[in-house]
C-alpha cells in the first residue's frame, strides 16, 4: 500500500495541475495573477509531488539511542 502511494500522488497533482491552469485561465480575477506567478504555481506543485518520496523513506527510530560515558 505504502508502495502504490507515491504513483497515485502523481497522478493526483498531474490531475490537479491541469484543473488549476484551466480554472486560473478562465477565470477573471485569477487569470493576472497566475499570468505573473504561472511558473511559481507550477514550481509549488512539482515540490508537493516529490513531498511524498521524501516520506517514504524515513524510518523512525526503534531503539533508544544509549550514551555511554
Amino acid at each position: 500500500m505504502r508502495s502504490l502511494l507515491p504513483s497515485f500522488h502523481i497522478y493526483m497533482i498531474v490531475y490537479l495541475d491541469l484543473f488549476v491552469e484551466y480554472f486560473f485561465k478562465n477565470h477573471v480575477i485569477l487569470r493576472k495573477i497566475f499570468i505573473r506567478k504561472r511558473q511559481t504555481v507550477h514550481h509549488i506543485m512539482y515540490i508537493a509531488c516529490l513531498l511524498p518520496f521524501f516520506g517514504s523513506y524515513y524510518v523512525e527510530p526503534s531503539v533508544n539511542p544509549i550514551f555511554l560515558n
